[in-house]
């Protein structure tokens, strides 16, 4: 649901305007997590996909190394919860 959208049904259910406020601060807060959280999840697969193109060609030294930028990648996603 869009914030607009939200915020319609809300004034249309006569929510206090205040808590629309509050509602919509929510919103945005939690909109912004999540594009922080796109962002760490994007660099965690394209450090998975290094991995896979290493393991692909038979280069497993690299591979090794690479899957250590992985690990870090996903750590950062779950310190996010």
């Amino acid at each position: 649901m869009k914030k607009e959208e939200m915020v319609s049904v809300l004034a249309i259910a006569g929510v206090d305007p205040k808590t629309i406020d509050a509602m919509t601060e929510a919103y945005e807060m939690g909109f912004e997590h999540g594009a922080r959280a796109y962002t760490r999840l994007t660099e965690a697969i394209e450090c998975a996909t290094e991995v896979a193109q290493q393991v692909g060609v038979g280069d497993l030294d690299n591979a090794k190394e690479a899957s250590k930028d992985f690990w870090d990648a996903l750590g950062k996603v779950r310190n996010m919860e």
